[in-house]
């Protein structure tokens, strides 16, 4: 039994798959469907029709004979038909290509197409996954109202702009789980790792994370946001949630750690302190080292045998400091003015500070 004549359809195609043999849909009305065997004189033929008593479709005629060998080939596998065969896989990577769909349908269905077909089978499923993204947008609050509904005192925002016409577009979005806010407390380390990423396609937007570490040492998320761009509004904004979420106050017993676009972060938190800190900036990224020799690997293999720590009690220091300073010359190590929070960068070793 069938729930509506798209059921009954897709059941026909999945057959044509499995079986190889063409199979061609020959009569269609509101509460009938039958489809025969394309191939001359096969008496290969199938009914089904809605049963008024139980509201479903049932198959009434079935001659499952054939009077021929299958082929390698299909008319149902048509570009649209190949396009939501592989939402999925354009959803998670833009850039999949028509030649491994043509690949794909091969390997596991042994059936030809040509890669033109699947050429424009791609382009369908992009337009189909742009204007769902278009359509998710638009749920955004039901979406919110779900996670709050489904996790009580769970922290969200989001936020917008207007547009042309009045019209609000999308600005950011918060969200703190509850159980994640409280785990962090209670049994977490007090290490937050802040950083963000560009999402795919065309929305241009930027995912910001925070990122904390359990017992275990192993990473934790803690929340997340995704803006239209990552700047000082947008970090700013993120780190005043999260001190509030968490409860940092002076951060004080606090260690972050981010790159140095990130370093600005610390000023949304910062309260005067009466101790100082120490920090390495890693000044250009390690890409920019000249790959032509070795000292790319040199450096980054010094700063882990050297494993600058950070001590919060203001004790004690980086340890081998000179070393750090005359093996590694793309970091700069200096002391920085008082401030409540640690900012560590690449190559600090922060889970085996006091």
């Amino acid at each position: 039994m069938f729930n509506s004549v798209d059921e009954v359809k897709d059941a026909f195609f999945k057959y044509v798959l499995k079986y190889k043999f063409e199979v061609k849909i020959n009569r269609m009305e509101q509460k009938k469907i039958s489809a025969i065997c394309d191939h001359p004189d096969c008496s290969w033929r199938i009914y089904a029709s809605v049963d008024v008593t139980k509201d479903k479709w049932i198959i009434k005629t079935y001659n499952n004979d054939h009077n021929h060998i299958p082929k390698r080939e299909s008319k149902m596998l048509k570009m649209r038909t190949i396009a939501n065969m592989f939402l999925d896989q354009l959803r998670s990577d833009p850039t999949y290509p028509a030649k491994e769909m043509q690949y794909e349908i091969k390997r596991c269905f042994n059936i030809e197409v040509s890669k033109g077909i699947c050429y424009k089978a791609r382009s369908v499923g992009l337009r189909i996954v742009m204007e769902d993204q278009k359509v998710q947008f638009a749920k955004l609050w039901d979406y919110e109202a779900e996670i709050r509904r489904s996790n009580p005192n769970t922290t969200t925002e989001i936020g917008t702009v207007s547009g042309i016409q009045g019209r609000q577009l999308f600005h950011r979005f918060y969200v703190c789980f509850e159980a994640l806010r409280e785990t962090f407390k209670k049994y977490c380390r007090p290490v937050i790792g802040l950083d963000g990423c560009f999402l795919k396609w065309s929305l241009k937007d930027q995912l910001l994370a925070a990122i904390g570490r359990d017992g275990n040492n192993r990473m934790y998320p803690i929340a997340w946001a995704v803006v239209r761009v990552e700047d000082n509004d947008t970090w700013s904004w993120f780190v005043r949630k999260l001190k509030q979420d968490l409860c940092l106050g002076d951060g004080r017993t606090l260690t972050i750690i981010s790159d140095k676009q990130k370093e600005r972060t610390r000023f949304c938190m910062s309260t005067p302190s009466g101790y100082g800190r120490y920090e390495v900036m890693d000044f250009g990224t390690l890409h920019s080292l000249d790959l032509a020799s070795k000292s790319r690997g040199e450096h980054v293999e010094r700063l882990r045998e050297n494993q600058v720590r950070l001590h919060q009690s203001g004790r004690h220091h980086l340890l081998n400091l000179d070393a750090v300073k005359a093996r590694a010359p793309r970091y700069q190590v200096r002391q920085v003015k008082p401030r409540n929070l640690h900012f560590l960068s690449r190559g600090t070793d922060v889970m085996n500070s006091e």
